[in-house]
C-alpha cells in the first residue's frame, strides 16, 4: 500500500520510505487519529508492560500555521492495551470552510514534556487539499557518525521525501509532514565516509510539487 501511495504522488518508489513508515507503525507507543462518520477519534496504543502517564495534546492549525483550536488531556498509555482518550465531532473542532486547509496535529507527551509519539489527521481527500506552494529551507552539518539536516518551512508541507543524489545511505526519518515555522532535524547515515558535504546534492520533493 505504501508503495502505491508513493507512485500516486509521483515520488520515487523506493523501499526506503515505506520501510520507515512501517517501522513507525511498530513503535512501542502510537497515537492514531482517525475519522469515523463525522467524528474524530484518537486511539492511544501501547506495547509497553507498564503504563506511561502523560498528556495528549491536540492542535488544529491552518496551512499558514495559525492555531484554530487546541485541547490538552491528562491521560496514560495503558500497559499492553489500546483505548480512545478523545472523541469529538468534526464540526466542534474544525471551523466552517476549513476542512481543506487545516490539519489536526496530535501529540502524546510524557510527564517530562518530551514527545513520545505524534501523528496528524487531514479532513478531506488529498486531491481536495489546498496545499500551499511552501518554501522548504534546509542546512547540512557534519556530525561524528552522520550528517544532520535541519529543515524549516513557512507553510504546511505534506509528505516530504529526501534523497541524496548518488550517495547511498540511510535516513533516520523520511516521507514526513513539516509544520509551519517549526524546525525538524533528520539524520542521514552515509555508507561512504570520504564524501564531503559541499560535494553532495540533496533532492527534496513534497506532495505540492506533483500538482
Amino acid at each position: 500500500m505504501a508503495g502505491s501511495i508513493l507512485v500516486e504522488y509521483g515520488l520515487p518508489s523506493k523501499l526506503e520510505s515505506p520501510t520507515l513508515r512501517c517501522a513507525k507503525a511498530f513503535e512501542p507507543i502510537l497515537v492514531s487519529p482517525y475519522l469515523q462518520e463525522d467524528s474524530v477519534f484518537v486511539s492511544l496504543v501501547s506495547d509497553k508492560t507498564a503504563p506511561l502517564m502523560g498528556t495528549l495534546q491536540l492542535e488544529l492549525i491552518d496551512f499558514d500555521g495559525q492555531l484554530l483550536w487546541q485541547q490538552k488531556i491528562a491521560t496514560a498509555a495503558q500497559a499492553l492495551n489500546a483505548f480512545i482518550p478523545f472523541r469529538e465531532t468534526v464540526e466542534t473542532i474544525v471551523p466552517e470552510g476549513a476542512r481543506n486547509n487545516s490539519v489536526l496535529r496530535v501529540m502524546f507527551f510524557n510527564k517530562a514534556g518530551q514527545i513520545i509519539c505524534e501523528n496528524s489527521l487531514y479532513f478531506t481527500k488529498t486531491k481536495d487539499l489546498t496545499l500551499p506552494e511552501s518554501r522548504v529551507k534546509y542546512s547540512l552539518s557534519q556530525k561524528s557518525d552522520h550528517w544532520s539536516i535541519e529543515l524549516r518551512t513557512d507553510q504546511q508541507t505534506r509528505n516530504i521525501y529526501l534523497r541524496f543524489e548518488e550517495i547511498p545511505g540511510r535516513f533516520a526519518d523520511n516521507y514526513f509532514d513539516l509544520y509551519p515555522n517549526e524546525m525538524k532535524t533528520v539524520a542521514f547515515y552515509p555508507k561512504q565516509e570520504s564524501v564531503e558535504l559541499d560535494e553532495v546534492v540533496l533532492s527534496l520533493k513534497h506532495l505540492r510539487d506533483t500538482y
